[in-house]
C-alpha cells in the first residue's frame, strides 16, 4: 500500500487545477494609492499652499508699494501746493504793489513820500512803525535826480515790508529777503542789517560790491529767464550761500515792471536747512526730501541719521537717479533702496521718497505674520491629514489587504503541507473543487488496493455525499463536525464560502495510520515513566543507603579524633575525614541538582540577617586561608545589615560555594567578599580573588555541571564540578543572575545579583555617637571606607577620621581608636601603646572581644563583634574592671521596693537565678521562684505578692495562660512577661503590664518596676552582671542534663521537645551574652522548624560549640562528666 501510495504522489504533480500547486510564497501588492502617491499628494497640495502663500505676499508687497507712492505723492503734492502757493503770493505782492501806485499817483503825491533818516547816507535802516517792519537800505542813488526813483523804491520796499502782516496766517514767508535795481545802486534787505554792518558800507564801492554780492545769485538766474521773454515769472535760486550768514539759501524771486523796463526785483530767501519748516509744516516724512536739480542739493534730509544719509550718498553717486524724473512719479531700484521720484514744477526739483525692504516689510509685518501661520496652518493641516490618512485609512487598508491575501495564500500552503487529506466539495454539486497531494494520494492508494468500485475518485465522491447528508440538519458554518466512514476513514468538515460559493471543507485522516502513531506514543511513554521511576529510586537509594553510613562514619571519625592519637594516626584520620567529607558533598550536590531539574526544588524564605550568613561563610574559610598566607576580607555595605527576605540555607550555599572556590583556586594576594546593592536596589555578593583566572575559553564552561577547569595544578581541581553550576540554578530559581569576569593570571570575579526584599532594618539613633570621635587606621583602602561608612551609619552624630595613630597618651577622652590589619602577633595579641579607648580588629582575632595590652581585640568578621566592642570601650571600664566577670553582688537596701515581694516564674535555673539576683540587687526584700505555671498559680493563692514575673515558654502551660488563670481567679497583681522574643517588644496591644526582653539590664529591670511599683530609690546601678559567676556554674550544670536530654529527644524524633529546650537553652545564653553562641542557635532553631526533622550531626557541632566555650570555665568534675557522656556516645 505504502509503495502505491508513493506512486499516486509521483504522479500527482500532472493533475489539474483542482489540485494546489506549489505556488510560489505570498508577494505583497503593489497598490496604486500607495504611500508614494499619498506623499506625492501632499508635498502637491503643500506646494500650492507655497505658491498661494507666495501670491498673497507678492500682492501685499505690491499693495505697500503703493501706499509709499501714495504718500509720496501726498508729500509731493503738499509740496508742489506750498511752492504755488509762494509764487502766488510773490506774484500778488507785486500787482498789489502796482495797483496801489496807480491809486496813490492819481491823489496827492506828498502823502505818499518817505523820507529817509539820513539823505546823503549811503546805507542806513528804515525804521518801522505799527503798521511797517524796519528795513535796511543800501543805495547809491544820492543825486537830486535820483531822488523821485530812490523814494518809489523805498516805498516798493515799505510795501513789502507790511505785506506779510497782512497775511490772514501771518505766515513768515516774506520776513526776510531783499529788492533790489539791476543797475545795482539800490538794495533794501529785510530784516535790517547789523549797525556794525551799515558802518563798513561808507563808501560807493562797498556799497555797489554789497549790493553785487547779495544780488549775484537771484541775477544771474534772473538773465538766464530773460532770455526766454517771459514777463512775471518767478525764478527759484537753491543752494546759494547768503553772504549775511554763509548760509545755504534758497531764494525765489520776481521782477516788478515799468512800462517795458525792469524796474526792481524781489526776491525772498528761505534758509535750506529750515525746508521741512517752510514747505512741510513740521510734518516732514523722513521717507521724503527734494534734489534740486541745478546744484544737486538734497533737501529736507537730516544727514545726522545713517539711514537718510546712505540715500544721500547713493543719490550723489547716481545722479541719474533723479535727472530721469519726469511729470510721473516712478519707482527705482539702487543699492537696496527704493526710489519714487517725480519733478516739481517751478524750482526745477524732483521730489524723492526712499525706502528699504525692511521698511517695506515691517509696515506689512502683521499681514505677513499672518500669511506665515496660515501657511503652517494650510501645511500642517496637509501634511497631519496625510499622516491621518496613512495611520487611519491606508494602512489599515493596506493591512487588511495583505491579511486577506496573505491568509488565503496561508490557507493554500496549509492545504498543500497538512499531513492529512483535505478537499473543498461544492454543497449543490459535489463537485470537487480543491484538494491537496494527500487527499489525492489517499484516493490513489485506496485505488490500487483493489477495493471494490474503488476509482481515483470514488472515495473523495462517497465522502461529500456523506458529508452533504450530514450537513442537512446543520445550518451554522464553521461549524466542525466529524464521522466515521469505511474503510478506517475519520471525515470532518465544515462549511465555508470559497469564491463566493457555498462550500464544504472536508478533512480525512487514515485511521489505521493514526492509531500506530499512538501506541507508538504509549510505548514510548511508558519507556520514558520506566526510567523517570528508575531514576527516582536510584536517588531515593542514594539518599538513603549512601548518607546514613557516611553520616555514621563522619561522626565516629570525629569523636574518634578527640581520642589520644598519635601524629600518625591524627593525619590518617584527617585523610579519611575529608576523603568523607568530598563523597557527601558530591553526593549533596547530585541530589540538589536531580531536585532542580526535576522541578522539586523549593525555596523556604524567611526573615534573614544576609550579612551575618556572609561574615559566618568567611569565617569559615579564613583559616585555611590564612594557612595559603592570602588575605580574606569580608566588606558589608552599611545598608545591607538588618533582616531579608530570603532562604538563608540556599543563599548560605551559594556563599560557601563561591568563597570556597576562592580559597581553592588562590595561592597569593586576596580575596574580597563584599555585599552591597545594586542601583535599582537589589542585593548584590561579589566575590574577587587575585588566583590563577579562568581561560577564555573555559568561561562558559564554568557553570556546566561536572565541568571543571583544564589549568592549574591537580590539588586545585579536587571537587565534583558542580558547586558553579548549582550556584547559577539556586541564584535563577530565586529570580537572580550569576555573573564571572576573569583574567589568566590576574584572578577572577563572581558576582551574584538577587531581587530580594527588605524586611527590617536596623534602629539607629540620630544622636548616637554625640561627642565621640573615631580615628579609623588601615593600610586596606577598601576595608577602611568600609569600616568608616559603617561607623557613620551606626552612630551618625559621631566625626569619624581616617589617619595613623602613634598611641599618643594626651588623645582626648572622646577618641576611639580603631585599627584594623591583616594578621595579629604570633601570640595572638597586637602591639597596642597609648590610650586604653582602642579596639584591634585582625583576620586571625577571637571571636568574642578579649583585652590585649591596652586595646580590646576582636575578629574582622562580625559586624555585632565590632559594635559590642565599640559598646565596651565606650562604656567607660578601666583596667581594673575590664574583665567583666566581677561577682558584683552588692545589694540595695532601705529603698521603697524594700518591703515589696516578687514571684518570677521560669523554668531555666540561669535565668531563674539571674532574675533574682538583678531584683534583688534593685533593692526588692523578697523574691520567691518556682518553675512552672502550675507553681505559680499555687504560690499566688497561697500569699500575696506585688508583681509576678513570668517567662513566656513554660512546662505545660505558658506566660499568656498563667495570666488568664491569674485573672480568672480574681488576682489583680501587675504581671511583666519576660521573652527572648524581641518582636513582642512592639506589640500595643499586649494583656501584660509590661514586657522585659532578653537579655534584659538592671536598667531596664528599674524602669519596669518603678512603671509597676512607682518610683523607688534606686542607687547608681553597677555595669558589671550580678553573679556572672555563680550563674556560668549553674548554667555548666543544668547544661550537663540538657545535652544528655538533646541527644534522646533527636533519637527519638521528637522536634517539638528539641525546640522547647533549645529555647530554654537560648536564654540562658543570652543572659551569659553569648552572641554567636545565640546566633548559631536561631539558625539551627529555623532550620529545624522549617524542615521538621533534626539531625544528630547538627546536635554534635551545636554541643562542640557550647563546650569549646565551656572549656576554659568547668570544673573538673563537668569535665568527668563530659568525658564520660562522650565515651558512652562513642561506644
Amino acid at each position: 500500500m505504502s509503495q502505491s501510495r508513493g506512486n499516486a504522489e509521483e504522479a500527482s504533480g500532472g493533475a489539474d487545477d483542482g489540485i494546489v500547486a506549489a505556488t510560489p510564497a505570498y508577494v505583497p501588492l503593489r497598490l496604486t494609492f500607495s504611500k508614494r502617491l499619498l506623499i506625492v499628494s501632499t508635498i502637491t497640495l503643500t506646494c500650492l499652499i507655497l505658491v498661494c502663500a507666495g501670491g498673497v505676499t507678492e500682492l501685499l508687497i505690491s499693495h505697500q508699494h503703493e501706499e509709499f507712492a501714495q504718500q509720496f505723492s501726498a508729500q509731493r503734492e503738499a509740496l508742489k501746493e506750498e511752492v504755488d502757493r509762494r509764487e502766488a503770493r510773490i506774484r500778488q505782492l507785486v500787482v498789489t504793489y502796482q495797483i496801489a501806485k496807480e491809486y496813490l499817483e492819481s491823489g496827492d503825491s506828498q502823502a505818499r513820500k518817505v523820507l529817509l533818516p539820513r539823505q546823503n547816507q549811503l546805507a542806513q535802516t528804515v525804521p518801522g512803525s505799527a503798521a511797517t517792519r524796519a528795513f535796511s537800505v543800501v543805495s547809491t542813488l544820492t543825486s537830486p535826480s535820483d531822488a523821485a526813483r530812490q523814494t518809489n523804491l523805498i516805498d516798493l520796499a515799505r510795501y513789502a515790508s507790511t505785506f506779510s502782516l497782512s497775511h490772514q496766517n501771518n505766515s513768515p514767508a516774506l520776513s526776510e529777503g531783499f529788492i533790489y535795481t539791476p543797475d545795482k545802486r539800490f538794495l533794501a534787505t529785510l530784516p535790517p542789517l547789523a549797525p556794525e554792518q551799515i558802518a563798513r558800507l561808507n563808501t560807493e564801492k562797498a556799497a555797489e560790491d554789497f549790493i553785487g554780492k547779495r544780488m549775484e545769485a537771484v541775477e544771474e538766474e534772473m538773465q538766464r529767464d530773460a532770455q526766454s521773454g517771459v514777463r512775471g515769472k518767478v525764478v527759484w535760486v537753491t543752494g546759494s550761500k547768503d553772504p549775511l550768514n554763509d548760509m545755504t539759501t534758497t531764494y525765489f524771486a520776481t521782477s516788478v515792471y515799468e512800462g517795458e523796463q525792469r524796474k526792481a526785483t524781489i526776491a525772498l530767501s528761505i534758509p535750506c536747512n529750515r525746508f521741512n519748516q517752510y514747505f512741510l509744516h513740521n510734518e516732514g516724512d523722513p521717507h521724503f526730501f527734494v534734489v534740486s536739480c541745478a546744484v544737486q542739493r538734497l533737501l529736507g534730509i537730516d544727514e545726522t541719521n545713517p539711514q537718510e544719509a546712505h540715500w544721500a550718498e547713493i543719490i550723489s553717486r547716481n545722479p541719474w537717479v533723479y535727472q530721469a524724473a519726469n511729470g510721473r512719479p516712478q519707482r527705482i531700484w539702487r543699492e537696496g533702496s527704493f526710489f519714487v521720484i517725480q519733478r516739481v514744477p517751478g524750482p526745477q526739483w524732483v521730489a524723492v521718497y526712499a525706502y528699504t525692504w525692511s521698511d517695506l516689510l515691517g509696515a506689512i509685518a502683521q499681514q505677513l505674520l499672518l500669511v506665515v501661520l496660515a501657511t503652517l496652518s494650510g501645511c500642517g493641516l496637509v501634511i497631519g491629514g496625510a499622516f491621518w490618512m496613512n495611520r487611519e485609512v491606508i494602512r489599515p487598508s493596506r493591512e487588511r489587504l495583505h491579511s486577506l491575501l496573505e491568509g488565503e495564500a496561508f490557507s493554500r500552503s496549509i492545504i498543500q503541507v497538512a499531513p492529512v487529506s483535505l478537499t473543498v466539495v461544492a454543497r449543490e454539486s459535489g463537485a470537487i473543487l480543491l484538494q491537496n497531494a494527500e487527499a489525492q494520494s489517499l484516493q490513489m492508494a485506496f485505488a490500487s488496493q483493489g477495493e471494490k468500485d474503488a476509482t481515483p475518485d470514488n472515495v473523495l465522491a462517497r465522502a461529500g455525499a456523506l458529508v452533504r447528508f450530514h450537513a442537512r440538519s446543520a445550518e451554522r458554518s464553521g461549524v466542525v463536525s466529524r464521522f466515521e466512514m469505511e474503510p478506517d476513514l475519520e471525515v470532518a468538515y465544515a462549511q465555508a464560502k470559497y469564491r463566493g460559493d457555498d462550500v464544504f471543507v472536508i478533512g480525512m485522516v487514515d485511521l489505521a495510520k493514526r492509531k500506530e502513531i499512538e501506541r507508538r506514543l504509549r510505548e514510548s511513554r511508558a519507556r520514558a515513566q520506566a526510567e523517570s521511576h528508575e531514576k527516582g529510586m536510584f536517588l531515593a537509594t542514594m539518599s538513603h543507603e549512601i548518607r546514613t553510613p557516611l553520616h555514621g562514619a563522619l561522626g565516629n571519625l570525629e569523636l574518634l579524633s578527640r581520642m589520644g592519637l598519635t601524629e600518625e594516626q591524627r593525619s590518617r584520620l584527617l585523610i579519611a575525614q575529608d576523603s568523607f567529607g568530598s563523597l557527601l558533598s558530591l553526593i549533596n550536590g547530585v541530589l540538589d541538582l536531580s531536585r532542580i531539574e526535576a522541578g522539586e526544588f523549593l525555596l523556604q524564605e524567611q526573615p534573614q540577617h544576609i550579612d551575618q550568613l556572609v561574615e559566618q561563610a568567611s569565617r569559615t574559610f579564613a583559616v585555611d586561608a590564612q594557612k595559603n598566607g592570602v588575605r580574606l576580607l569580608c566588606l558589608i555595605d552599611p545598608a545591607l545589615r538588618g533582616t531579608w527576605i530570603c532562604d538563608g540555607y540556599r543563599f548560605t550555599q551559594i556563599v560557601t560555594n563561591l568563597i570556597g572556590n576562592a580559597v581553592k583556586f588562590t595561592s597569593h594576594g586576596a580575596i574580597t567578599v563584599s555585599l552591597g546593592s545594586t542601583e535599582d536596589g537589589q542585593v548584590r555578593l561579589r566575590v574577587a580573588d587575585s588566583g590563577r583566572g579562568i581561560p577564555e575559553d573555559e568561561i562558559e564552561k564554568v557553570f556546566m555541571p561536572y565541568v571543571q577547569g583544564s589549568a592549574g595544578p591537580k590539588s586545585s581541581r579536587a571537587g565534583t564540578g558542580l558547586g558553579l553550576s548549582l550556584c547559577q540554578k539556586i541564584a535563577e530559581r530565586m529570580g537572580g543572575s550569576i555573573t564571572v569576569e576573569s583574567e589568566v593570571g590576574v584572578g577572577s570575579i563572581f558576582t551574584v545579583v538577587l531581587p530580594l526584599r527588605h524586611d527590617s532594618a536596623a534602629r539607629i539613633d540620630g544622636n548616637a555617637g554625640q561627642g565621640i570621635d573615631f580615628v579609623v587606621n588601615c593600610d586596606i583602602p577598601s576595608w577602611r571606607g568600609q569600616l568608616a561608612a559603617q561607623l557613620s551609619a551606626w552612630y551618625p552624630a559621631a566625626r569619624v577620621t581616617s589617619g595613623q595613630d602613634d598611641g599618643r597618651e594626651e588623645a582626648p577622652a572622646s577618641t576611639v581608636f580603631i585599627d584594623a590589619r591583616d594578621w595579629l602577633e604570633h601570640d595572638g595579641s597586637p602591639k597596642t601603646s597609648g590610650a586604653y579607648r582602642r579596639i584591634t580588629i585582625g583576620l586571625d582575632g577571637p571571636l568574642v572581644p578579649i583585652y590585649a595590652g591596652h586595646a580590646v581585640v576582636i575578629s574582622a568578621y562580625s559586624g555585632q563583634l565590632l559594635l559590642d566592642a565599640i559598646e565596651m570601650v565606650l562604656s567607660g571600664a578601666d583596667d581594673d574592671g575590664r574583665a567583666g566577670s566581677t561577682d558584683s553582688s552588692g545589694e540595695i537596701t532601705g529603698g521603697a521596693w524594700s518591703e515589696a515581694s516578687v514571684l518570677v516564674v521560669e523554668d531555666d535555673r540561669v535565668s531563674a537565678q539571674l532574675m533574682c539576683d538583678q531584683l534583688r540587687m534593685l533593692g526588692i526584700g523578697h523574691v520567691d521562684v518556682v518553675g512552672s505555671a502550675e507553681d505559680g498559680i499555687r504560690r499566688c493563692q497561697s500569699r500575696i505578692y506585688d508583681l509576678v514575673v513570668t517567662d513566656s515558654n513554660l512546662p505545660g502551660k505558658g506566660g499568656a495562660e498563667l495570666l488568664s488563670d491569674l485573672r480568672a481567679a480574681g488576682i489583680s497583681w501587675p504581671v511583666v512577661l519576660c521573652t527572648a522574643d524581641a518582636t513582642l517588644a512592639g506589640v500595643a496591644n499586649t494583656p501584660f503590664d509590661a514586657l522585659i526582653t532578653k537579655p534584659s539590664t538592671l536598667s531596664d529591670l528599674s524602669l519596669v518596676l518603678q512603671n509597676v511599683l512607682g518610683p523607688g530609690d534606686v542607687q547608681q546601678l553597677p555595669r558589671a552582671t550580678p553573679g556572672v559567676s555563680r550563674l556560668l556554674s549553674l548554667f555548666i550544670e543544668s547544661w550537663i542534663s540538657d545535652r544528655e536530654a538533646l541527644r534522646l529527644m533527636v533519637q527519638a524524633g521528637h522536634v517539638s521537645e528539641v525546640l522547647e529546650r533549645l529555647h530554654r537553652i537560648q536564654g540562658a545564653l543570652m543572659i551569659l551574652d553569648r552572641g554567636e553562641l545565640v546566633s548559631h542557635l536561631e539558625e539551627w532553631s529555623a532550620k529545624i522548624a522549617e524542615s521538621r526533622w533534626v539531625g544528630e550531626a547538627d546536635l554534635q557541632s551545636f554541643v562542640d560549640a557550647v563546650e569549646s566555650w565551656l572549656a576554659p570555665h568547668a570544673t573538673a568534675k563537668t569535665m568527668f562528666l563530659k568525658d564520660d557522656a562522650s565515651g558512652r556516645d562513642t561506644r
